[in-house]
């Protein structure tokens, strides 16, 4: 998880999952054109939990979804620039999707 410093209570905080809708939302990452899918959801304590659909790495919170994407984005630039230090492209999409059953049984 990339957090600001100060923010490693944040972290414990954005673990917690609910069964909530997420809001999906998309944007131009960087002028060099690069739309990638922001997932907002929210936690059981009124966090934002945000993450990259193409790229589940880049993971972060905040207290509002304002927050929490302004943060995102931070995030993924940081990422971007430290895979282009190691003279890498980031490995951005590639993965699959699909539908798993969890049984709900006690």
């Amino acid at each position: 998880m990339l957090a600001a410093p100060g923010q490693a209570a944040v972290k414990s905080a954005c673990l917690s999952w609910q069964d909530q809708p997420a809001r999906v939302h998309t944007w131009s990452l960087m002028s060099d054109s690069m739309t990638l899918t922001a997932v907002f959801t929210p936690d059981e304590d009124g966090w934002t939990m945000a993450q990259l659909a193409e790229w589940p790495a880049v993971v972060t919170c905040g207290r509002t979804v304002e927050e929490a994407r302004e943060m995102l984005l931070d995030a993924a630039r940081e990422m971007i620039a430290s895979y282009r230090e190691e003279g890498r492209e980031p490995a951005i999409g590639g993965g699959h999707v699909e539908s798993l059953t969890i049984s709900l049984a006690a």
